[in-house]
């Protein structure tokens, strides 16, 4: 495989704003792949060739801090296009569908606050796409969204030995979704 990729990283209005973007695209010849021959059997199956293109963007911004509370935004952003370039698999022909498993879009975001004494609180959101389950692309799994939460206090306890104690509240929105997917 080769893999060619250009970025940026900086920081923007009077180094508040964090930011990293990279644009990549990686080429593989003779992929492996699992195919299933029975239950819990597998054989390795070249795939021939495929294509990894995507765009990563993340962002982070010091929204407001004095000497008690600081407040942090951060953004991650991710499109993918991954295919298969030339994979025919018997009388099967997958050449330009989607590689299975990964989604065109996600996105997460994090709102962070933490204290000067320790307290400190995250409320983070998640999108995920739908990504193809199979290799012929006619089943997707379904876009999901995530919504969770946590609240901890951190300590020193002398100069070199520190601790959270921490509550984390997951899938706030009570979302049904596929957190493992069998590809």
């Amino acid at each position: 495989g080769w893999n060619f990729e250009i970025g940026s990283r900086g920081k923007l209005f009077q180094q508040k704003l964090k930011y990293a973007l990279s644009i990549y695209q990686m080429n593989v010849k003779n992929l492996l792949v699992a195919k299933r021959i029975s239950n819990d059997q597998f054989i390795g199956v070249n795939a021939g060739k495929t294509s990894y293109k995507g765009i990563e963007i993340e962002t982070q911004y010091a929204l407001f801090k004095n000497n008690f509370i600081e407040i942090k935004h951060q953004n991650n952003l991710s499109f993918n296009d991954y295919k298969f370039e030339d994979f025919i698999d018997f009388d099967e022909n997958h050449s330009g569908n989607q590689l299975p498993g990964v989604p065109k879009i996600s996105f997460n975001s994090n709102l962070n606050f933490e204290t000067n004494f320790g307290l400190y609180t995250a409320l983070s959101y998640s999108y995920f796409g739908k990504m193809p389950l199979r290799d012929d692309n006619t089943a997707f799994s379904k876009k999901y969204q995530l919504l969770n939460s946590t609240i901890g206090y951190q300590f020193n306890l002398g100069k070199s030995l520190s601790g959270r104690l921490f509550m984390k509240f997951n899938n706030i929105l009570n979302v049904k979704y596929a957190s493992m997917l069998l590809i």
